[in-house]
């Protein structure tokens, strides 16, 4: 492997990064990397830039920013729509909870008092296990819709989106601390 191939791997360059830097196009970039020799005058250059490149890497890190400041606040704009729709979605989904929630205390209290009635009236009407029946078996349907596996397919969901939107807003606020990236200052000689 060739010394401007090495260094270009090293830094995670593509060649036509390497060949935007070297000021040569990425063939003749290519064409370089197979050859043994180097001409003079380029192994200057990518001498030079390999100097720099070993003093950015020893600088401390920056973060790293979209360069183009409209397209940040375009970015900016979505996360926050996608926020907002998330959390519209999630507040659905706690009403509907909260709704089966109350309507299996309800269905509970409905079974409790079918056992009791039909024991109270068995001997006065004849077909009152039938009537209770009908009555038990609607509640055993609604069981699917709000019965404890639905509330909890409902809690997991809720919980899901509630930690996306965390990470949406973790995500929003570090894009909002910066929201006119400058770039890195150059570093005085």
């Amino acid at each position: 492997m060739s010394w401007i191939k090495d260094f270009r791997l090293r830094y995670g360059l593509s060649q036509s990064q390497l060949g935007v830097f070297a000021g040569i196009s990425r063939s003749y970039l290519s064409m370089l990397e197979a050859r043994e020799e180097i001409p003079s005058a380029l192994m200057i250059l990518f001498t030079a830039l390999e100097k720099e490149f070993k003093k950015a890497a020893a600088e401390p890190s920056i973060e790293l920013l979209p360069a183009n400041p409209t397209r940040h606040e375009k970015n900016l704009s979505a996360l926050l729509k996608r926020i907002q729709k998330k959390e519209t979605y999630v507040k659905k989904l706690e009403k509907r909870l909260e709704e089966r929630e109350d309507r299996f205390q309800k269905m509970a209290v409905i079974t409790k008092v079918c056992y009791r009635w039909q024991e109270q009236k068995k001997d006065e009407d004849p077909i009152i296990h039938e009537k209770i029946g009908t009555i038990l078996a609607d509640q055993d349907l609604e069981l699917i819709y709000c019965g404890p596996e639905a509330r909890s397919i409902l809690r997991v969901a809720i919980g899901r989106i509630r930690s996306e939107i965390r990470v949406a807003q973790e995500e929003y606020e570090n894009l909002f601390q910066n929201p006119h990236p400058n770039p890195p200052s150059p570093p005085t000689p």
